[in-house]
């Protein structure tokens, strides 16, 4: 991942369109306020990461656009991002990548250049923005050493948890296995036509159920509309023999009227009087209809109770092949996920006696030497041997502190078969002109690409090539 060209268009202070090219070792020069930290470090981080130190309404030119975008050109593929965001990928020798939005474009760039934290542990060197790893603590150390490993232990946990799953799910201690049945496969099978049977017959009585219970709210509405009318001329039959006057129009009437009315009235509530009889009797009737229906449903849901608890047994029993763990199988693979969790220690004293020669490689171009001891608890103690003379970590000067943890970083990147590009912004700018010169040597036949901000150097060593940024 080494970087080509970086194009800035109306990104903070480079109005309209920039282009700048790279080459292996890049040194960024340029008065205060140029834009040397802009090209190297903001640009990259929002255009891999969406990823800004300040709004990102904020970093399109001031005043002059409301847009921006970034280009940067790696040596395998070009990456794009815009403000307001709009994300581009395209690989080398391939037509642009196509994504269903920016979330999963972010995911392919997340996959391949790690997240912010890796970018400013692993990619940067800078007293503000990046990340010191021996500056941190042992146990950010340890930490950092593991994360670094981070795919490889999750990958590892993961099958774990899936074997202890599959335990727990075919431990035959757990079984409860009822061998009055016999397992035959055969009779489970003529017990699942039996079921489904059961189940077709529930659905036909409920049919019949809802039906003849849908006959009896009929017939009880009809009673209730014929006792209605009964009580409509009872009440006028009442009325007519107090007032001697017509119910229907209040007129007075004779007696030869008042008698036929009330024969009337009588004859009516007589014949209603005979089909509420009727009804009752066919509702009483409805009535056994639709308990003998219910009955004969729960009798049904009951059988088939019985049957599919006999299935599930059946179904335990045939599937025994399957149980062929224990429960001391699960407790095995508990324990191994629990050492799994323990493994930092060990592995992290295993892996720096892997990295010690690597850094002692990359710190041989400009005379030191580094050893690691580690004591029973795990704490790791740096010393640093230069022209004979052994020196603690805490004991050695700022810029010699900064050559180790870059050797430490580089050699975390190569023995990971990681390579690319490195970005100091402030990082060298305490540096003098000897340390400055002695980095600069440790990346030679690298592979890996520096870009940095200087401050002060007089004398530009071959194989360097200088930007001006800002026109100076």
């Amino acid at each position: 991942m080494i970087i080509k060209k970086i194009v800035l268009e109306n990104f903070k202070n480079f109005e309209g369109r920039h282009s700048f090219n790279f080459d292996n070792i890049n040194l960024i020069k340029g008065k205060n306020g140029s834009g040397k930290s802009t090209l190297i470090r903001i640009a990259p981080a929002f255009c891999i990461y969406g990823y800004s130190d300040v709004p990102l309404e904020k970093l399109p030119t001031r005043g002059k656009s409301k847009s921006c975008r970034v280009e940067v050109h790696f040596d395998d593929c070009i990456i794009a991002r815009e403000y307001p965001t709009k994300i581009y990928i395209q690989e080398v020798n391939y037509p642009p990548m196509i994504f269903a939005n920016n979330r999963v474009a972010q995911e392919w760039l997340n996959s391949k250049f790690q997240n912010v934290d890796y970018f400013r542990k692993f990619r940067m060197i800078d007293l503000q923005q990046g990340i010191n790893i021996l500056e941190e603590g042992k146990t950010s150390l340890r930490k950092t050493l593991c994360s670094f490993n981070e795919d490889m232990f999750n990958k590892i946990r993961k099958n774990l948890q899936i074997k202890k799953k599959e335990r727990e799910l075919y431990n035959r201690d757990n079984l409860n296995i009822d061998t009055i049945h016999f397992p035959s496969e055969k009779r489970l099978h003529a017990i699942q036509i039996g079921l489904l049977n059961l189940s077709e017959e529930v659905y036909s009585i409920e049919k019949e159920l809802s039906e003849e219970q849908r006959n009896l709210t009929n017939l009880i509405s009809n009673r209730m509309r014929l006792q209605s009318q009964k009580e409509g001329f009872t009440n006028q039959k009442i009325q007519l023999l107090k007032n001697s006057a017509c119910p229907t129009c209040n007129r007075r009437t004779n007696k030869d009227i008042k008698l036929k009315i009330l024969n009337d009235f009588n004859k009516n509530i007589s014949e209603i009087n005979d089909k509420i009889i009727s009804f009752i009797d066919k509702i009483d009737n409805q009535k056994e209809e639709v308990y003998y229906f219910k009955s004969y449903k729960e009798k049904i849901l009951k059988r088939k109770d019985r049957i599919s608890e006999i299935r599930y047994k059946l179904e335990t029993i045939v599937k025994q092949k399957d149980y062929k763990w224990v429960t001391k199988d699960v407790e095995v693979i508990k324990q191994a996920i629990k050492e799994l969790d323990n493994f930092s220690s060990y592995y992290i004293t295993e892996w720096i006696k892997i990295l010690e020669p690597i850094m002692n490689d990359i710190l041989s171009k400009i005379g030191f030497q580094i050893t690691f001891d580690i004591d029973n608890k795990g704490d790791i103690d740096i010393n640093l041997i230069k022209d004979g003379k052994e020196y603690n970590y805490k004991d050695l000067s700022s810029g010699q502190k900064l050559i180790t943890s870059i050797a430490f970083q580089l050699s975390l990147l190569l023995e990971s078969n990681k390579e690319g590009f490195i970005i100091a912004d402030e990082g060298f700018s305490n540096l003098d002109t000897e340390n400055l010169k002695l980095i600069l040597e440790l990346f030679k036949n690298l592979p890996f690409q520096l870009l940095c901000v200087i401050h002060r150097l007089e004398d530009i060593p071959d194989g360097v090539y200088v930007i001006n940024c800002g026109g100076d």
